[in-house]
């Protein structure tokens, strides 16, 4: 049987100063990214509109007199109605290759 001497603990002082250094850190990343933004750092939506913009935005488009005008009527459409479109694939792409 052994004996054993009651001995003292001691203090790790290297690992309360890591844990006090992350906790430092950790606290000032939180408060810089969650503090809420100062009224200077807002962006107005309307400083972003270009005045072209608002100029598009009021024009008044009257499809009658598009699908009226000579010009319109003019053109000619080539195309071959109606589309055919092919058969892609196979039936059944989970079916092995024989």
């Amino acid at each position: 049987m052994a004996i054993e001497i009651p001995q003292e603990k001691k203090i790790n002082w290297m690992f309360i100063i890591i844990i006090l250094a992350v906790a430092v850190v950790g606290y000032l990343v939180y408060s810089f990214i969650a503090t809420p933004a100062d009224q200077a750092d807002i962006i107005d939506a309307n400083t972003l509109v270009d005045p072209n913009t608002l100029a598009i935005q009021n024009i008044n488009l009257n499809i009658d007199n598009v699908l009226n005008n000579q010009t319109f009527t003019k053109l000619i459409s080539h195309a071959n109605l109606p589309l055919t479109v092919p058969k892609l694939g196979r039936p059944n792409p989970f079916v092995p290759y024989q």
